[in-house]
């Protein structure tokens, strides 16, 4: 399981996935203030950072 949040500081916009565990952290700016931030976005970046391993 994943919390996420957008943190805004200073003019920059960031979210925040953090896993449960806190073991897993990302932080990436938005592309664009005026976007909406989905599940599927933060899903979109959990996999380029985290990607699945292919079973063997």
């Amino acid at each position: 399981m994943f919390y996420w949040y957008v943190r805004v500081t200073e003019g920059r916009h960031r979210i925040h996935v953090i896993s449960e565990d806190k073991k897993i952290r990302i932080c990436s700016p938005f592309r664009d203030t005026e976007e909406s931030v989905t599940s599927a976005a933060v899903r979109a970046l959990i996999d380029k950072h985290y990607p699945e391993k292919e079973p063997v």
